[in-house]
């Protein structure tokens, strides 16, 4: 089964895409009247857990990062908060917003709040358990 809305307009249909699921602060992880997404957070850390690149961006990623900070992600997610015009240009593999910016491309493309990507989390949850991020190693 595919979810999402799938892109293919490359202009270079071999161009191989930026791997990872890029994911927006504003109006996706929090914002805009929504409360914070605690499942969406949630899968970002199993998924960065189960080895997946994760990365978080913004068009203004000083003006959220001690928002970004408070959710709960991985140290290592909340810790760098990408400008999304690094990206310009750029075949994403998967990006998870709200209201993608026009210069962006993704293969997939999920809108946080729609029901087709939020029981992909759920199944994808399901599976891997959601993951605590991990700020101190485990005692052995």
């Amino acid at each position: 089964m595919v979810l999402g809305r799938d892109y293919r307009h490359s202009a270079n249909p071999a161009e191989k895409p930026v791997e990872g699921i890029f994911c927006d602060c504003y109006g996706t992880l929090f914002g805009h009247g929504y409360e914070d997404d605690k499942t969406l957070v949630e899968y970002l850390n199993a998924q960065y857990a189960a080895g997946k690149n994760v990365v978080i961006f913004s068009t203004a990623p000083r003006d959220v990062r001690a928002k970004v900070q408070t959710l709960g992600l991985h140290p290592d997610l909340a810790a760098r908060i990408d400008d999304k015009r690094f990206y310009d240009g750029d075949l994403l593999e998967v990006m998870i917003d709200d209201d993608p910016a026009h210069f962006l491309r993704a293969q997939k493309t999920w809108h946080p709040k729609k029901p087709d990507f939020r029981q992909h989390m759920k199944e994808f949850l399901a599976a891997n358990g959601p993951k605590a991020p991990e700020t101190v190693p485990k005692p052995l």
